[in-house]
This record gives structure tokens, sequence and C-alpha cells, in this order.
């Protein structure tokens, strides 16, 4: 089969997917339970209604997924939502900028530049 074929198609030849996988950037995502998985807040938002805070955060080691505990200032947090751009991702690695619902903390419980850990729910 040639290039052109799988390209533009070509009727008197078919393709076969047997020996073909496909895969995206979020099937190679995985938390791996002996790294360390923190974020770095870039910015604390609180939307009106709504209990939980809003984080814009840099993951800077691991990765993150929902239902992960983390500790800010002596106090616990549990991530609800994250959003980031990979449309319904619930995972995001390090190097990624994401959005993190949570729930547990005031806003003034933390500020721009913290270091969250966060591990995952026994």
């Amino acid at each position: 089969m040639s290039l052109i074929s799988l390209t533009f198609g070509d009727k008197r030849q078919s393709f076969s997917t047997e020996m073909s996988s496909i895969s995206t950037p979020l099937d190679r995502m995985e938390v791996d339970p002996n790294e360390t998985s923190a974020v770095k807040v870039r910015k604390v938002c609180q939307f009106l209604g709504d209990p939980n805070l809003y984080l814009v955060c840099e993951v800077v080691s691991g990765a993150i997924t929902e239902q992960m505990i983390g500790n800010c200032e002596g106090k616990s947090l549990e991530i609800q939502e994250i959003d980031s751009k990979y449309p319904h991702s619930k995972i995001a690695k390090k190097g990624m900028t994401v959005g993190l619902s949570v729930s547990g903390v005031r806003k003034s419980d933390v500020n721009k530049d913290h270091v969250i850990n966060f591990a995952m729910v026994q």
C-alpha cells in the first residue's frame, strides 16, 4: 500500500486495522505512586456562588488526577475537578498548566507561588 493511497484513498485496496493501534497523549499519562506529585500555584480565584476554590497551577513534578488529597498551610484540600488543554482529561503531568477546582481551603489559605504536594486517596 502506498502513501498516496493511504492519504487520498484508493478503492482498489483495503486497509486493515488489525496490526495498528491508535494512542493519544492521555493514554500515556498515569500517576506513579513512588513519585511526588506537586503543583505550583499561579493564580487563586473564587467564583461567585461556588464554595470551591479555583487554582491555576503548573504541575512541577509527577502527575495529578481528580480525588487526590493535598496539604496547604496545614489544611487538607481535595481536587474536585481538573481543567486542561485536553478535553475531558482527568489527569495532568509535569509541565502542564491546569485549572484545579479544590475544596477544603479558603482563598486566604492559598497564595501565589505556593507549592502543594498531592497524594492518592487511600
